[in-house]
């Protein structure tokens, strides 16, 4: 029954419009390494903030903003922005964070993110490797509801 507003500046911009700006630009870091670095920082990130026990119910990229050095010299700084819908679940804690991974895969499809991309950013999230079973339950659950957002936006007109 209470609320708190606190605005900050924060550095940065959305990771959708990062990344298609660096795409546009043919920067370093949507090639190689540095890719699969930025991939497996970004499912690090995630998971640190589901670790807390919270769920967004709005993880799309444009609300992580990245703050990317190109050069390389320090690793890329996320912050979580537009908290007013987090909450921690009580229970059927497993279906948001199904939900918030699939707004969060259906967002990154949407800016080119390949498949490996967003496979590696899920073992990262869950600190596994490539191949354990519990990938693949994940991994399909995710893509079938990220199926189904993008059918929803498509309907709706705003991919």
């Amino acid at each position: 029954r209470r609320s708190v507003v606190i605005l900050a500046a924060v550095p940065g911009d959305g990771l959708d419009r990062v990344w298609r700006a660096a795409v546009a630009r043919g920067a370093a870091l949507t090639r190689g390494l540095a890719r699969h670095d930025l991939a497996v920082r970004l499912g690090r990130f995630v998971s640190a903030f589901h670790q807390t026990g919270m769920c967004h119910r709005d993880l799309y990229l444009c609300h992580i903003f990245a703050d990317l050095d190109e050069s390389g010299q320090r690793p890329p700084r996320f912050t979580l922005i537009d908290l007013a819908r987090t909450f921690r679940p009580r229970w059927r804690r497993a279906r948001w964070i199904i939900k918030d991974l699939a707004q969060l895969d259906s967002s990154a499809r949407l800016v080119g993110a390949s498949r490996t991309d967003r496979l590696r950013a899920l073992r990262a999230y869950l600190g596994l490797e490539r191949g354990e079973a519990r990938v693949r339950w994940y991994a399909w659950r995710i893509v079938r509801k990220s199926d189904s957002i993008l059918r929803r936006e498509a309907r709706h007109g705003r991919c």
